[in-house]
């Protein structure tokens, strides 16, 4: 009686499931909560350049039913708002890193920004890049996109006028997706 009562509990949420899928498609929960994303050196001309990272990470609990997405925001070390003369040249380098720790006493993966221990970076080695930069306005931000294709370093053929521009980089590592934004102002 036992194995019946069983079979048809699962069959059940089998059926359920298939319920779901059909009317709902696949089910998303979106979580923000921090997670051992890689972290980011960005810098123009040799100088760090600070912006804000939003990181992404995707996680299948029932396949083609129920994912998980964690989210985070976090703050990347350097000058906010960079300023280059113009005519200059505009040389963007950026390097992912991912932090490990010895908090627990043995080498963990975690994210840079959380603990207090002594942290080790290790160069990401295998991130593709894609980036977006927008404006060109001298009097504030415009959303008008000048450039939206591959990870280039030198932006001085893309940034031609005086203005405030907006660069998001856009960093793929695995299942973790990443946006970083920083703002950069030629004068």
């Amino acid at each position: 009686m036992n194995k019946n009562k069983l079979l048809i509990l699962i069959i059940s949420v089998l059926i359920i499931i298939c319920v779901i899928k059909i009317f709902f498609g696949a089910i998303t929960i979106t979580v923000n909560a921090p997670f051992n994303n890689p972290t980011y050196i960005l810098k123009i001309n040799d100088e760090v350049v600070g912006g804000t990272l939003e990181a992404k990470k995707k996680k299948t609990l029932i396949p083609y039913v129920i994912n998980l997405k964690l989210s985070t925001w976090l703050s990347i070390k350097g000058k906010i708002h960079l300023k280059v003369n113009h005519g200059d040249n505009i040389m963007l380098s950026i390097e992912a890193y991912n932090c490990f720790s010895n908090i627990t006493g043995e080498r963990k993966l975690t994210a840079c920004s959380y603990d207090n221990s002594e942290k080790k970076l290790e160069k990401v080695k295998d991130s593709n890049y894609s980036m977006v930069i927008r404006g060109g306005s001298i009097v504030g931000f415009t959303p008008n996109s000048i450039y939206d294709g591959k990870y280039q370093e030198d932006l001085t053929t893309i940034i031609k006028e005086k203005g405030i521009y907006t660069i998001e980089i856009n960093a793929k590592h695995n299942d973790i997706e990443s946006t970083i934004h920083l703002i950069l102002e030629i004068i």
